[in-house]
């Protein structure tokens, strides 16, 4: 029923539909005032068959219920983007360990990004982009080695870049920007030979110098460190990557000097 015009709560009790494993009601108008919109996922639990649940892109408000770790076993996409959820994301959200896509950016949601997140080793997407969260990216994130992309950028997010983050050989993509992340960038990470399309660490609080190891992203198309607190000298392995690299800006603050390095 995706792509409509539907609005107003969803009201439909799922509980005898138990065969289903697709609901698909994105691009709506779904949502009201209140704080329960969400409250219709308790009659899912006894769709076991379910693998795709999207409702994206819709005006739904309220919490997420801690229900959704009663989902299915089999859920292998969960897509709840682009509306106006708020509140803690739910521990249970660990529970759904068939998921290999979680996409809950552009919501409100507060608080820290579960630890239970872990848990979802067959993760290859986690957006959570674009939400209100705080607190530090959990260390638990380096068990999903099939991560390919993972998008965290415009929260409010603390702390050190986790060094673990190196144990996801498949990640092709990563947005840390517009955050308040401090201390050095993590040189494990510079070294993941996978890393081909973005790594955007921009508009943070990283300091320290930036590492050789930069040098071994010789397949990376983006890279993205503006608007932070790096200094010290640019390191020439840099240079092994310009001919692979298509954009690169680098901003570096010191006492001395701003400098603007574009290679295209």
């Amino acid at each position: 029923m995706g792509e409509n015009k539907f609005s107003g709560k969803v009201v439909v009790d799922f509980s005898k539909l138990r065969d289903i494993y697709f609901i698909h009601l994105a691009k709506n108008l779904f949502g009201s005032t209140g704080d329960n919109d969400m409250k219709f996922i308790d009659s899912l639990k006894n769709c076991t068959r379910l693998e795709q649940f999207g409702l994206d892109n819709c005006k739904f408000q309220g919490l997420l219920p801690r229900s959704i770790g009663n989902l299915s076993k089999q859920l292998s996409s969960l897509h709840l983007s682009a509306n106006q959820l708020h509140g803690n994301i739910p521990r249970s959200i660990g529970n759904l360990v068939g998921l290999e896509l979680l996409d809950l950016g552009s919501n409100r949601f507060t608080g820290n990004i579960p630890s239970t997140i872990g848990n979802l080793q067959k993760l290859h997407l986690v957006g959570l982009h674009e939400n209100r969260l705080s607190g530090k990216i959990p260390n638990a994130i380096g068990n999903l080695s099939l991560l390919i992309k993972l998008y965290l950028s415009s929260n409010m997010l603390e702390g050190v870049i986790p060094s673990s983050l190196k144990t996801c050989h498949n990640l092709l993509e990563l947005r840390l920007s517009n955050n308040k992340l401090n201390g050095e960038i993590p040189t494990q990470l510079l070294q993941l030979s996978s890393l081909s399309i973005l790594l955007d660490f921009s508009h943070n609080n990283l300091c320290g110098s930036l590492p050789i190891e930069v040098g071994d992203l010789n397949t990376l198309s983006l890279l993205d460190l503006s608007y932070n607190n790096l200094s010290g000298n640019i390191p020439s392995s840099l240079g092994g990557c310009a001919c692979e690299i298509k954009y690169i800006n680098i901003i570096i603050f010191n006492l001395v000097a701003f400098i603007i390095i574009y290679i295209i």
